[in-house]
């Protein structure tokens, strides 16, 4: 089920390095990402007569939007340090995209189980019936707050200044922090 996500991450985060290595250029690619995973949240409109075919079509837009993403905040932060600072702008994105996995994983986590409690009576065939749709109302509730974060980072998206990348064309050497400079008199 997560196959026809993962094959457009896979892509599109390869195209979009390739074509940002080409021209330095990667603010559309993050407009463009945020657009298309808050348009891939429409997964949130899903219920238990939702098809495969809908739901694979809804993970391949979100998958696409992703890949997009993937690779962006990595490339911006080193784009907007020195050389001295790179190692600890990289550190910084994988601090804040661990801590951003974690928290998500808690909230969405208590927001399914919020969502599916009391939903689930005893066993049987009734039983069953109330168990995927107590997963599909837990589901729903965590897409649609997916979206809403999705709409946000579309929105910042829309604020994120574009640095040129190093040895692209109106890349500029960046001058030595004061420190720095300081430091070697």
């Amino acid at each position: 089920m997560l196959l026809p996500m993962m094959i457009p991450v896979v892509v599109l985060s390869q195209v979009a390095g390739k074509v940002m290595s080409k021209t330095g250029r990667y603010k559309v690619f993050r407009i463009v990402g945020a657009a298309l995973m808050t348009a891939g949240m429409l997964l949130a409109t899903m219920d238990v007569h939702t098809s495969r075919t809908a739901t694979s079509c809804y993970m391949v837009v979100a998958g696409a939007g992703l890949g997009l993403l993937m690779q962006m905040p990595t490339t911006i932060a080193q784009s907007s340090v020195g050389m001295r600072d790179m190692g600890v702008a990289s550190a910084g994105v994988t601090l804040f995209r661990t801590i951003g996995g974690s928290l998500g994983v808690a909230v969405f986590g208590s927001l399914f189980t919020r969502a599916t409690e009391g939903r689930l009576p005893g066993a049987g065939g009734a039983g069953r019936d109330a168990y995927v749709r107590s997963v599909a109302a837990g589901t729903h509730q965590i897409f649609m707050v997916a979206a809403a974060v999705c709409a946000a980072a579309f929105l910042a998206a829309q604020f994120v200044e574009e640095v040129p990348l190093r040895g692209k064309p109106g890349a500029a050497p960046r001058p030595a922090p004061a420190v720095a400079v300081a430091e070697s008199r």
